[in-house]
Parts: C-alpha cells; sequence; structure tokens
C-alpha cells in the first residue's frame, strides 16, 4: 500500500514539475527576436505544427510601435519538435532565421532570431557644366569624385550601395577648382525598390 501511495504521489509530482517547467501541457511559447524590420509584409511559419504568423507593425510582444519580437499563439511542449521558417519575406528585405529549429525547451523555445537585411540599390547621378577637376560630392560617409568632362552632363554612381527604404541625403563636400556646383535634385530622398542611377542632378558653374 505504502508503495502504491508512493508510486501516486512521485505521478502527481512529476505532474507538477513538468507543468511549472512548460510540459507536456503545451506551456511553451515560441518566440524570439526580429532584427531590421521597418515593414510589414514578413511571414513566419512553425512547421512543426504548420501554425502562420503574419509580422505586423503592432504584433510584437513588448512593443506596439517596432517589430523587434514575436510570439506565436499556439503554445507548444517540452520536446515537441519546431521549425520556425520565412515563408513570405516583406517587400524590401530578405530575411533569415537563426536558432530556429529543434525539440522545445525552455532554454530554445524563447530564443529564435530572425534577421532581416534590406535589398540594395546603386544611387547615382549627373554633373552638368563640369569644366575642372575636383568636384567630390557625399552621401554620408560614401563619397564619389567626379572628374571634369568633355561631354556633358557627366554621370556618376555613389561606390556603396544602399538599402531599398533608407533615406539619402547628398551635398557638395568639395567644390571644383575655379567653380561652384550646386545638387539642384535629389539632395534627399528614400531609396525605391530598383536602382536610383538617375536620382541627383549636379549643376556647376
Amino acid at each position: 500500500m505504502k508503495s502504491l501511495y508512493l508510486r501516486s504521489g512521485l505521478a502527481l509530482l512529476c505532474g507538477a514539475i513538468l507543468s511549472a517547467c512548460g510540459g507536456s501541457d503545451g506551456s511553451l511559447q515560441l518566440s524570439g527576436s526580429i532584427t531590421g524590420l521597418t515593414q510589414d509584409g514578413l511571414e513566419l511559419t512553425n512547421t512543426g505544427n504548420g501554425e502562420v504568423l503574419p509580422i505586423t507593425q503592432g504584433s510584437t510582444t513588448n512593443t506596439t510601435t517596432t517589430y523587434s519580437a514575436f510570439s506565436f499563439p499556439k503554445l507548444i511542449a517540452v520536446d515537441e519538435y519546431f521549425n520556425v521558417t520565412v515563408t513570405k519575406n516583406p517587400e524590401y528585405a530578405t530575411c533569415t532565421p537563426s536558432a530556429n529549429e529543434g525539440k522545445a525547451n525552455v532554454y530554445n523555445a524563447y530564443y529564435v532570431v530572425i534577421t532581416c537585411v534590406a535589398k540594395q540599390r546603386k544611387l547615382g547621378g549627373t554633373v552638368s557644366g563640369l569644366t575642372t577637376d575636383g568636384l567630390v560630392l557625399a552621401n554620408g560617409s560614401d563619397t564619389v569624385t567626379v572628374p571634369k568632362s568633355t561631354t556633358s552632363p557627366t554621370s556618376f554612381v555613389f561606390p556603396h550601395t544602399v538599402g531599398q527604404t533608407s533615406s539619402f541625403g547628398i551635398n557638395v563636400l568639395q567644390q571644383p577648382a575655379g567653380q561652384q556646383c550646386t545638387v539642384t535634385k535629389g539632395a534627399t530622398g528614400t531609396i525605391g525598390s530598383a536602382d536610383m542611377l538617375d536620382a541627383i542632378s549636379v549643376t556647376c558653374v
């Protein structure tokens, strides 16, 4: 009889421990962090149970104004297989999951990471009236030297690409010898869904 009571007590104790730790009752919330996401369009799927989670602004767990975290509504159990995949990318970026697969426990179910990187676009334009050397244009820390040319306008492209949806700001970092150049178009703007090779116009006199 004592053995029966002991076994029953142990069963109850084990059940309580499993419940407290997110055991077979399904009390682990599959969740994680997101970096680099600034717009709607990302969709995640837990292929372990087929649950689909669209990520929209305000749907995160720790803030209503950014996309820094996510949580699947359905709870999963300890040792239940999960695999968080990106089933739809936002239009402007490519997102990649990491630490996203395994048998669920308190050490891995809450720490999936989704990293989004914006698609890269070229930025450039033309310079009119440039007859001497020395002109340097800048977009932040990215600079391009535009040499004089016998043809006008002269085309230029910044050496570094810019992420789609990012803002840009163009200024004349250095004037050419004996001339004054002004950005007449595209001094500021936002990178679109394609290369912007004619976004900027500079006029020199």
